[in-house]
């Protein structure tokens, strides 16, 4: 009698183990498609920077959204969660959607930890020049500067200031910062 008990608890213990780690491998599973449609929509936009961005480009986006949402609403309590907010927001951010990729930043502004805290203040200010405040998002982006950035190089802050200041049509302070950017830089070929 007792080895069937032990048999049955067995059994039990072994079910709920394959379901755990069914489980796990599915938000990771979800998460890493999401990261493998992020690098295809990027290699997309950068082969075509100057231009809109193509379909395929928009599609591979929305696929990391979508990814990133069952991750977003359903494993809240997993490491996943706030790459996934991250990765949907630049996501959005990307198909030219301000408002749901703010909406992403904010959150992860709130509940995330120091690293995300940063990059959601950096996307922050890029949004806030895309929705039509560039003033306010060099602002933003010098207040990310004196807080010595630890996730983010400071040559890239520098080249998004100079980008904003070359759609103000403010040359000498695009240059100013285009120096900046190359100072700061650790990549040569940058």
């Amino acid at each position: 009698m007792t080895t069937k008990i032990q048999s049955k608890n067995l059994l039990s213990v072994i079910i709920i183990l394959l379901l755990f780690f069914q489980v796990s491998c599915v938000y990771f599973n979800t998460f890493y498609n999401a990261e493998k449609y992020f690098k295809e929509a990027e290699d997309i936009r950068l082969k075509n920077e100057d231009k809109s961005l193509p379909v395929s480009g928009e599609t591979s986006y929305t696929k990391v959204i979508e990814k990133c949402e069952v991750v977003i609403e359903k494993y809240k309590d997993t490491k996943y969660y706030q790459p996934a907010l991250f990765l949907s927001g630049q996501a959005h951010f990307h198909k030219e959607e301000y408002n749901y990729a703010e909406n992403k930043m904010y959150k992860l502004n709130i509940i995330g930890d120091f690293e995300y805290k940063q990059k959601a203040e950096f996307w922050l200010a890029l949004i806030k020049w895309k929705k039509g405040t560039p003033l306010l998002a060099i602002e933003k982006l010098r207040k990310l500067l004196d807080n010595n950035p630890v996730n983010i190089q400071s040559s890239l802050i520098y080249l998004h200031i100079a980008d904003i200041y070359i759609e103000l049509k403010d040359i000498s302070s695009a240059l100013s910062n285009l120096e900046m950017a190359a100072k700061t830089s650790n990549d040569y070929k940058e």
